[in-house]
């Protein structure tokens, strides 16, 4: 065959794969094995080019809510069940109420269930803050739980991978935005719009499902002169007027439990609080965009894999790599592919299962080209 029939071949294959790959990205679907092509780039880019400095410790102001509880009946009247403090929650917002401006945004990382005798005092003290957003998750119906408070809410639910969170769901539910694009939207003046499973931020192509980026780990919220990390109860000793200019002016504050709200991921324990902060920061990075350059470097990168593994035995006899193995030569090809993605496009790709379908291919080719018989079967996986 012609050498430019070939690199056709493998331009039309490489097409499929881009679909295969646009498929995969756009599905919950990640394993254990990608958590270290995800995790080791994106530290060794943290650790040589120092990164996580462009994170302002001033922009954020963290407060924990986990020891600032209060009971209320149970449903079932059978006892108590421990809540958020609302009270303390309402005189917090009645102190940002008086200075609405002052405030950049805040995310209250808190499930407004049950009724206590502090709910209309919480309502008043919430009534006209729009730069205000409040969690909702799915139930096990899968209908988003809607608060009895008049309030904004933003999706929290995501899907774990092989027991860690990997990708999150940025478009969930049609008439709930998740919380991630609900701040950027509102902050950034972003417009989203979904045509069936195509979404589009201002315009450009979107994926749904979108590999986070860790800006702010977990330690670094208590390492000494780290990000600003308070109790509730301890601000509310503070007079107001210092309050608002010494810890809130300006910043976007992030209320949660950072004790017992804590999830698996590829880089440690991390409060869901801090998750959802750091996806809306891979927002700001442009991590859910599809860019055509993005595409064309897919495209160069599989259009070579291709011919490599689609016309390798030419390729294999003249530089002699018969011995690595299909399955070693494509998978450190696909790692190498996905390190360049990240370092210069900042997405991930999931090399797996690229690796099986492309090493499946190869091990069909093969097969074919000689009779059946086990020793070339044998042959086939170990050329």
């Amino acid at each position: 065959m012609k050498n430019r029939k070939k690199w056709l071949l493998s331009f039309l294959h490489a097409l499929f794969l881009l679909v295969l790959t646009a498929m995969w990205m756009n599905s919950p679907n990640s394993y254990g094995d990608e958590k270290v092509v995800i995790k080791w780039p994106a530290l060794s880019i943290r650790l040589f080019s120092f990164t996580d400095k462009s994170v302002s410790k001033d922009k954020y102001l963290f407060i924990d809510l986990s020891h600032e509880k209060a009971t209320i009946p149970s449903d079932d009247g059978t006892g108590n069940i421990a809540i958020t403090d609302r009270k303390k929650l309402s005189d917090f917002f009645n102190i940002i109420k008086k200075n609405p401006s002052k405030v950049k945004f805040i995310f209250c990382d808190v499930l407004l269930k049950g009724q206590s005798d502090e709910d209309n005092a919480l309502q008043q003290s919430i009534d006209g803050l729009d730069n205000l957003l409040f969690a909702t998750q799915v139930n096990q119906k899968g209908i988003v739980e809607q608060s009895a408070f008049r309030l904004k809410q933003g999706l929290t639910d995501y899907q774990a991978s092989d027991g860690d969170f990997i990708k999150f769901n940025l478009f969930q539910d049609k008439a709930t935005r998740t919380l991630p694009i609900g701040m950027y939207s509102q902050l950034n003046d972003h417009q989203f719009d979904s045509y069936g499973p195509l979404h589009f931020d201002n315009g450009k192509l979107s994926l749904n499902y979108m590999i986070v980026d860790y800006k702010i780990l977990f330690r670094q919220l208590f390492q000494t002169n780290g990000y600003h990390v308070s109790r509730l109860s301890d601000l509310l000793v503070v007079p107001a007027d210092e309050l608002v200019e010494k810890y809130l002016k300006g910043r976007i504050i992030i209320m949660g439990d950072f004790e017992n709200d804590i999830h698996d991921t590829p880089f440690g324990p991390m409060p869901g609080s801090l998750i959802m902060l750091n996806t809306y920061l891979s927002l700001l990075d442009g991590k859910h965009l599809v860019s055509t350059i993005w595409i064309i470097y897919l495209l160069f990168a599989y259009t070579l894999l291709s011919k490599i593994i689609l016309f390798h035995h030419s390729l294999s006899e003249k530089r002699k790599l018969k011995r690595f193995g299909i399955f070693i030569k494509s998978g450190i090809y696909l790692v190498v592919a996905s390190l360049i993605s990240y370092i210069i496009f900042g997405h991930h790709l999931q090399v797996l299962f690229v690796t099986l379908y492309i090493n499946g291919i190869a091990i069909c080719i093969q097969l074919l080209k000689k009779p059946f018989n086990w020793q070339n079967v044998k042959k086939a996986f170990t050329k």
